[in-house]
């Protein structure tokens, strides 16, 4: 039993290996660091995001969303803002141009998903949801790992 877990396991690695390079390349092609990438992602999918939130979400400290957030104002893709006079939140949308290259980044998501996924047909993927669903409902947070 322990032998086929294991395999199982070790397929799992391979295609969380080859999605991460699957990431990279996008990355790459994005001209975009892969961090700037899942921020803009995330804000774009995310109205009313504060950059306490986008620190959560990313899982990098405050600092370094700082760093970050100016990195992306700098080439005009993000912007924040303040709601109802607090300065305390800090708000972050994307600007037009910051949207145009969210577009490009879930056209070429997109287009790397069909590929990877070709080899399957609906069925299959539904069953593969089916149970990726159970092994994430039964093992929250990777607690019984």
């Amino acid at each position: 039993m322990c032998n086929l877990d294991d395999k199982i396991f070790e397929n799992f690695k391979e295609i969380a290996k080859r999605l991460s390079l699957m990431y990279k390349e996008l990355t790459g092609l994005m001209n975009i660091n892969p961090c700037e990438c899942k921020a803009i992602m995330v804000i774009d999918s995310n109205p009313n995001l504060t950059q306490t939130n986008l620190s959560q979400i990313c899982g990098i400290d405050k600092p370094a969303t700082s760093r970050l957030i100016n990195k992306l104002q700098q080439d005009q893709l993000v912007q924040k803002f303040y709601k109802d006079d607090n300065k305390k939140n800090t708000y972050l949308t994307l600007t037009n141009q910051g949207e145009l290259k969210a577009n490009e980044i879930k056209k070429h998501i997109c287009s790397l998903r069909k590929n990877y996924f070709n080899a399957l047909n609906t069925d299959d993927k539904t069953n593969m949801l089916n149970i990726l669903n159970k092994i994430l409902i039964n093992n929250k947070g990777g607690e019984n790992a």
